[in-house]
């Protein structure tokens, strides 16, 4: 997808919190699921509510510029909850999309590097992403994942999973009242956090289980069957 694609997505990046916001219309539009995106979105939203009510409560109204060049309140998320939503409507395009927004953060973060950041310990506990340690084994035939995430709350874990990977990604908060020159010792990592893995094979998306105890969050993927069979009957 090129940049003039990518543009289409009306966003907005909020410095302080290192949040990106997307226009939810606009990311339907550019998935290609109706030739009506708004009351595609519409129609979603409301199905979404009785099942998956969570990811509606993340969208909020932000003021984004329309084609006529006036500012109109419309549905907008952050990138997480973004890839979430194509998670369930269009499973196949999440990793295309998650580039797509990784794009769109490097072109409004204020940092585009670490090497340019001004001050390198800020950055590194607030705003840099750090790669998450997981263990990846199998047993009798699923595939677990499991990382020590102690101090994280669920609210800030998202998983994304398609067939062939998943990722998982979130936020471990800075402990606000304790001041720098105060440490002796200084080797816990705080801020984003995310870690992405191929999978050796296709697993069962919507048979995905997950447990969150005591800080440790256990992942329980299913292969897909090749075996199963179906009796189609004609209506």
């Amino acid at each position: 997808m090129d940049t003039l694609d990518i543009q289409k997505i009306r966003h907005h990046f909020d410095p302080t919190s290192g949040v990106l916001y997307l226009s939810i219309v606009d990311v339907i539009e550019m998935l290609d699921l109706s030739t009506d995106s708004r009351n595609y979105w519409k129609t979603t939203k409301s199905r979404l509510k009785i099942n998956q009510n969570k990811l509606v409560t993340k969208c909020n109204q932000l003021k984004m510029r329309a084609s006529d060049g006036k500012n109109y309140l419309t549905d907008a998320t952050d990138s997480d909850t973004m890839l979430l939503l194509i998670q369930h409507i269009a499973p196949q395009k999440v990793g295309e999309f998650r580039k797509i927004f990784k794009e769109i953060e490097a072109e409004n973060s204020p940092f585009d590097s670490l090497s340019k950041t001004t001050n390198f310990e800020l950055s590194t506990e607030e705003n840099d992403d750090y790669e998450l340690g997981v263990d990846f084994y199998e047993n009798k035939n699923i595939f677990i994942v499991r990382a020590m995430l102690a101090g994280v709350e669920k609210d800030d874990i998202s998983i994304i999973a398609n067939c062939k990977n998943i990722l998982i990604k979130g936020k471990r908060n800075v402990i606000k009242n304790i001041n720098a020159e105060d440490y002796t010792i200084r080797e816990l990592s705080f801020g984003k956090f995310s870690r992405e893995i191929d999978l050796p094979e296709e697993i069962e998306i919507e048979e995905i289980e997950t447990n969150y105890i005591h800080g440790m969050l256990e992942i329980k993927l299913n292969r897909i069957d090749k075996s199963k069979t179906k009796i189609i009957k004609i209506k």
